[in-house]
């Protein structure tokens, strides 16, 4: 039976839908390395657009997922359990979030921790408990307690105290109908909220799906021109281009000793080793990552790390030497992550909580401010 052919349509909304080269490569019943070969056909600009749109699409969904954590009131530590990434990492996705979205979740987190709470104590109230009994069972102070108290409307506190269960029943009832309708208020404007986001995603897509196009005509003119060059044109541009490799190498190895390197040096790299593929040496990944520390892209050097473990074509670079790697990143990251807290006046114990360095680690951190901390591979 004739295998089906690979187009480059299908490959470029794979890429949209953020799927790696394996699962693509799963889905047509092929080897990555096929897969890899059919997407360095394609236009660095289409596949550039396509990444953007899938990264955009990756980004709403998970800022809906969060808000939505938010909202739930639920701690860093609960969301980063439930999406399965550290606390720094969730730290960093709340920081992206857009600032009316977040606000608007925080209010009602609290709205609803208020409702739940002031639930409780008017039971407690019923039950003639004391403000000692109050509060052990809420684990909080007398003081907190008393300032709870104070947040809720004198007439129900009273209503509480006095009336008999089946008033009391209805008085509940009436309570539970305001806050539905303050729920349903809030789930209105929470809609209108996330459209605006929504939209701008649509008319990203809109505006990726002409330009794509647009690409892909001239990608195809630019084929039938290419199919008329000579073997041996082909064969000059192939030696010129395994020059300018080495050249580049060498230019990159002397910048990073001038300090000079950029981001354009490191997708210019990056772009090199994704020719190479599993013809790229550790060597190459140590440099690669060399570069992403000295221009501060962790993050990226993480997620390439990433990639590269779990892909089978990449095993014999040493999945253990990798993972090395990505844990020196990570430890880099989460000082980074602590002294950006700590430039913006964080306690020390918010540091440890929101970071996971010890509290040593952290002091050291802030008597060292200055001190550039490195790789060592």
């Amino acid at each position: 039976m004739k295998r089906r052919k690979i187009t480059q349509e299908a490959l470029l909304e794979y890429v949209r839908q953020n799927l790696t080269n394996e699962q693509i490569a799963k889905k047509e019943g092929v080897s990555t390395v096929t897969i890899w070969n059919h997407i360095k056909k394609i236009d660095r600009d289409l596949l550039d657009k396509a990444r953007q749109e899938g990264q955009e699409l990756e980004d709403i969904e998970r800022q809906e997922r969060l808000l939505e954590y938010v909202r739930q009131n639920l701690t860093h530590e609960q969301i980063a359990e439930k999406e399965g990434v550290t606390k720094v990492t969730i730290w960093s996705y709340i920081k992206e979030i857009d600032e009316e979205l977040l606000k608007q979740a925080e209010e009602e987190a609290k709205q609803l921790e208020q409702m739940e709470r002031q639930k409780r104590l008017l039971e407690y109230t019923r039950d003639k408990l004391t403000r000692e009994e109050m509060a052990e069972k809420e684990g909080v102070s007398k003081v907190t307690i008393w300032n709870y108290m104070k947040q809720i409307d004198k007439d129900l506190l009273e209503r509480a105290k006095k009336e008999d269960e089946e008033t009391w029943q209805q008085t509940k009832q009436d309570e539970e109908e305001k806050w539905k309708q303050i729920k349903n208020e809030n789930e209105e404007r929470w809609k209108l909220l996330m459209q605006g986001s929504k939209e701008k995603w649509q008319q990203l897509k809109q505006e990726n799906d002409v330009a794509i196009q647009q690409l892909e005509q001239e990608n195809e003119k630019e084929e039938q021109q290419k199919k008329k060059q000579s073997t041996k044109s082909k064969e000059k541009i192939g030696k010129k281009g395994s020059t300018k490799q080495n050249n580049t190498k060498l230019n990159i190895r002397r910048k990073i000793t001038s300090k000079k390197i950029t981001i354009d040096d490191v997708r210019s790299y990056q772009e090199e080793l994704d020719e190479k593929y599993n013809k790229v040496t550790y060597e190459d990944i140590v440099l690669l990552m060399r570069l992403y520390i000295k221009i501060n892209k962790i993050e990226e050097a993480i997620k390439f790390l990433n990639k590269t473990i779990y892909n089978e074509d990449m095993t014999y670079l040493g999945v253990e030497r990798l993972k090395k790697i990505k844990e020196q990143l990570e430890g880099i990251k989460k000082k980074q992550q602590a002294r950006e807290l700590i430039q913006n006046d964080k306690k020390i114990a918010e540091i440890v909580k929101v970071v996971g360095l010890s509290e040593i680690e952290i002091i050291q951190i802030k008597k060292e401010m200055e001190k550039n901390v490195g790789i060592e591979i």
